[in-house]
């Protein structure tokens, strides 16, 4: 069977089998998607981060006394409250296919160090070397996690971490600083991305499983913020701030923005290279979902009655995490494709 077609029968085999836990966790449908949400029980505050291919999310509450908890969801909607021994705050980042969780907590002392959770709810936290605060950002199929830390003496530097539990720092060619603030991604092959900082602006970088790097910013700007790297090494981010980019694997950079937006933020694109974020548009207050498919067509959505709504990850049967809005009150989502998409998987090409 070839790929696409796989991937065809995977996700209608998935949506099948996941259709009946929706629903019976009380699913609402728009013309393109079926959605549910849910929030941990008896707290104000819910926020996944991310989702793996059989429906499992991760992400972070925060409960009445304004305290920052992690916790991760099944499919069936069995949840599970977790922290980090010694926790003051905890902030899931990514989850894997396995159901291994990363992410970072601050200590009792406001010290940030780094955490992996196995599938089996084993806690490990750890620091990159001669690190001051630890923040992890992604872990792969594998368990490879990446992640950015600041050094004892200042600045800001990357590390990846292997499945046995070694760490390797690398900073891209002229780096002064890591752009930490879009995060990095790694792909089930072990390739990174990120921004780096030097003189002249912040760029982008791949850095390849044997450490070989390429730096790269969509034409005419030296602002640029990789979020999300897929199987296939397609990369999408932003830049100046406000306008998404997808780069393929061959380094092709192509700019988007959903119709009518002022401010588009990609936050992960999948293995078939669709793509999925937040944007603004002229006067309405808060964010909106979209999803961009490999061929640039835009979906928009919002979780219906919410007044914004802010996707964080999707996985590669293009299911979409996040959450929403109602009030002060925040909830989580998913967001299913009602059918699977038509496109042949494209990887970002």
């Amino acid at each position: 069977m070839s790929l696409p077609r796989l991937c065809k029968y995977l996700c209608v085999v998935a949506i099948a089998y996941f259709a009946a836990a929706v629903f019976a966790q009380g699913a609402k449908r728009s013309d393109e998607a079926f959605f549910i949400s849910f929030q941990v029980p008896g707290e104000p505050y819910t926020q996944p981060t991310s989702i793996n291919a059989f429906m499992t999310v991760t992400g972070s509450y925060i409960d009445a006394n304004d305290q920052l908890h992690g916790f991760v969801r099944d499919v069936f909607g069995r949840l599970i409250k977790f922290d980090p021994p010694g926790s003051g705050a905890t902030g899931p980042a990514s989850i894997n296919r396995a159901g291994a969780i990363t992410g970072g907590y601050f200590d009792s002392s406001g010290v940030a160090h780094g955490f992996v959770r196995d599938p089996r709810g084993k806690i490990t936290s750890f620091d990159a070397p001669d690190s001051s605060a630890t923040s992890d950002s992604s872990i792969n199929a594998a368990g490879a996690i990446a992640g950015t830390y600041t050094a004892t003496g200042g600045g800001d530097h990357f590390f990846v971490r292997s499945p046995e539990g070694e760490i390797t720092v690398f900073a891209p060619p002229g780096d002064l600083f890591a752009g930490a603030p879009s995060g990095v991604s790694i792909n089930d092959s072990g390739a990174i991305t990120g921004s780096y900082g030097d003189a002249s602006g912040t760029h982008g970088f791949v850095r390849d499983p044997q450490g070989v790097f390429v730096s790269f910013d969509p034409p005419g700007t030296s602002q640029t913020s990789p979020t999300s790297i897929n199987a296939a090494g397609a990369v999408t981010g932003y830049f100046n701030g406000d306008h998404g980019f997808v780069r393929s694997p061959r380094g092709k950079i192509t700019s988007f923005d959903p119709p009518g937006s002022v401010l588009t933020l990609p936050v992960s694109i999948n293995a078939a290279g669709r793509i999925t974020g937040a944007y603004e548009e002229a006067g309405y207050q808060g964010y909106r979902g979209f999803v961009r498919s490999p061929t640039g067509e835009f979906a928009l959505f919002d979780f219906p009655g919410a007044i914004a709504t802010a996707p964080t990850g999707m996985n590669d049967l293009g299911v979409i995490v996040g959450y929403y809005y109602i009030g002060d009150t925040s909830f989580g989502f998913l967001r299913v494709p009602a059918v699977c998409d038509k496109e042949e998987n494209e990887s970002g090409r």
